[in-house]
């Protein structure tokens, strides 16, 4: 998928489910309950040995019509895993250029996080057509506000600490996607296997965004 579609297609779906260490036995039957609640983005972070192989399952289980990413992308090795696993967008925490254009040569979207103009600006001139403000519920929505001022229609994503709480208020802050982990998969649920109770959550919020 071409990144212009890609970051058209997350602007669309406006929410990205992160998942964050989850178990690989359990990784289609999270995925299946978040699609089924309506959500069509997955980000899989890189952080442990299985993040490539949950990529691969999520593709085999869900297809085509959900974009699966990886997340927390620090080294070339991981962009290399994510890449073959099938992810159709990176996500990093950080700046990073040499990572930027290693995604850029391979054709794959990839979302850097920054924190400050300078960081923007400079992932503007590296190529970069979306950035992730992170961890968004500790700067909050002024900051969103502010930056967004200079970089007016620049798309952003918010990760961290996101909620049905203060959802909507980034959104009015100006933001394009949010990226909402623990809050859609709590550990409780998935140990219980309650899958109908991520699923449930997923459409309340899904409702509440769009």
């Amino acid at each position: 998928m071409m990144e212009t579609n890609v970051i058209v297609r997350l602007q669309q779906e406006k929410i990205v489910a992160v998942l964050r260490r989850l178990p690989l036995a359990k990784i289609e039957a999270i995925g299946e309950a978040l699609v089924k609640g309506g959500i069509r983005a997955l980000e899989v972070t890189m952080e442990g040995d299985d993040g490539k192989k949950q990529i691969e399952r999520l593709r085999l289980a869900l297809g085509n019509e959900v974009l699966i990413g990886a997340g927390t992308v620090f080294t070339p090795d991981r962009l290399i895993d994510a890449i073959h696993a099938g992810s159709s967008f990176i996500v990093c925490p950080h700046l990073d250029p040499e990572l930027i254009r290693q995604a850029n040569e391979a054709g794959v979207t990839i979302v850097p996080g920054i924190m400050t103009p300078s960081e923007l600006q400079q992932a503007r001139k590296l190529g970069v057509s979306m950035v992730k403000i992170f961890p968004a519920s500790t700067v909050g929505t002024t900051f969103v506000q502010n930056i967004l001022g200079p970089f007016a229609g620049f798309p952003i994503m918010a990760t961290g600490g996101i909620d049905e709480n203060n959802v909507l208020s980034f959104f009015q802050a100006g933001v394009s996607v949010v990226g909402a982990g623990s809050f859609l998969t709590p550990k409780q649920e998935i140990e219980s296997k309650d899958y109908a109770a991520i699923t449930l959550r997923a459409e309340n919020f899904v409702r509440k965004v769009r």
